[in-house]
């Protein structure tokens, strides 16, 4: 076991000299995002060694560009020694340790996300189209020649929206559409 200072310093060593490498990163680093981009250089210097990152207030975004850089598991400042060894263990086997408290917030958001896709996909490929001249606050003859349909089949298309964004008129539907995208993006 060692101890360094810097990303830099444990560069100029042999991947050899290393079975697994425990980056402690001090919150300040995390905040210009050059440490997940060191942590990068880092992987890929020594692309045998698992590096393992363990920082205090992380955010989300910070730990998923860590992982996305490499990195076969992060864990929060607190951790315990039996936690360090666990996540030791399961990056020498070939996994991604992360810390159940961070795991459960990763899960909530693409969750969150798969759910609000799902609800997109509740429209057909034809009403997100006339959902995008909608939008634009378009009467129902303007929607039909920008996209070459009849008027009435817009108007079957409109009553499906409505249905489906359960709206009573199309100012409704409007609103209730952009909440949708607007939660999406």
């Amino acid at each position: 076991m060692a101890a360094y200072s810097s990303v830099e310093d444990i560069e100029i060593y042999e991947a050899e000299a290393f079975s697994v490498i425990l980056l402690c990163v001090g919150d300040s680093r995390f905040m210009d995002n050059s440490i997940v981009l060191e942590i990068g250089a880092l992987v890929r210097r020594f692309p045998k060694v698992p590096v393992i990152v363990q920082a205090e207030l992380c955010g989300l975004q910070q730990i998923l560009g860590v992982l996305q850089q490499g990195a076969r598991g992060y864990l929060p400042g607190n951790a315990g020694i039996s936690v360090c060894i666990e996540a030791i263990s399961m990056a020498l086997a070939g996994g991604v340790f992360v810390a159940a408290e961070n795991l459960n917030d990763i899960q909530r958001i693409f969750g969150a996300r798969r759910h609000q896709s799902k609800r997109l996909e509740m429209f057909t490929r034809r009403e997100h189209q006339v959902i995008d001249v909608l939008r634009q606050g378009k009467a129902n003859k303007t929607i039909a020649y920008a996209l070459g349909l009849a008027p009435n089949t817009v108007k079957v298309h409109m009553r499906n929206i409505l249905r489906k964004v359960r709206a009573t008129n199309r100012a409704e539907a409007i609103y209730k559409i952009n909440a949708l995208f607007e939660e999406i993006s």
